[in-house]
């Protein structure tokens, strides 16, 4: 009985979220759709800032779509259990450069500055490529809710037994509400600053990223204020 009460619960739980998704990517899916169809028939009256325009929104909905396809990727192959940590050292103040060079075109389009805060020699010895994922999906969300012109910290701090990662934004934060929801590994739909999709999809997947590699993430949020979501990492 209990088993089969379960089982209803987690069948519900993963019927939600895949509707979530499925609202986010067509949204996206249907931007481009609009936008290239509209081209399409007015191209040749166009102006070229018009059509870099319609690049850029073209851009977005792609860009939106591979990460919303990705993090499905991760979390399918996490219940799957085909994705397995491989503990190697690595330098740290090099994986967040890397990612940052991904990352800092987007925010330059919403004049957002990312600053870093690591020392150069900072290693850890872990799974480099699950900790990438974790940080690729913390970093986008920051990006995502934080408005323009405005500002994303990154920066470190080393106790005895963990290294805490911080990534802190002056962006939209989250209500008690939202903050619930996480907490109970419950996805919700919310806007971006300048109306990208979100889930909260990408924060399970980085909990369970965390979790895989022995570590921990927290999020303090306070809306209109902003977030930041702590890394803990055994040192």
């Amino acid at each position: 009985m209990i088993a089969t009460k379960r089982q209803k619960i987690e069948k519900a739980n993963y019927l939600k979220l895949i509707s979530i998704i499925a609202h986010n990517v067509k949204g996206p899916v249907k931007y481009m759709q609009f936008i290239t169809d509209f081209t399409l028939k007015n191209w040749t009256q166009m102006q070229p800032d018009d059509l870099m325009d319609c690049a850029r929104v073209i851009n977005e909905s792609a860009r939106n779509i591979s990460e919303h396809l990705g993090k499905i990727l991760s979390w399918a192959r996490i219940q799957d259990r085909t994705l397995f940590a491989d503990k190697r050292p690595f330098n740290l103040n090099l994986v967040v450069k890397e990612e940052l060079l991904v990352q800092k075109p987007f925010a330059r389009l919403k004049g957002i500055n990312i600053s870093v805060d690591i020392l150069e020699n900072t290693a850890l010895v872990n799974d480099e490529n699950l900790f990438r994922l974790a940080f690729h999906n913390v970093v986008t969300n920051a990006i995502k809710f934080t408005d323009k012109a405005g500002q994303i910290k990154i920066y470190t701090n080393q106790t005895k037994d963990y290294l805490e990662i911080y990534v802190e934004d002056n962006g939209i934060g989250m209500n008690q509400d939202e903050l619930s929801l996480l907490q109970n590994k419950r996805s919700f739909s919310k806007l971006g600053t300048v109306n990208e999709q979100g889930s909260g999809f990408g924060i399970q997947v980085t909990k369970e990223l965390m979790q895989m590699i022995d570590g921990e993430v927290y999020i303090d949020s306070n809306s209109g204020k902003g977030t930041t979501v702590t890394f803990r990492i055994p040192a």
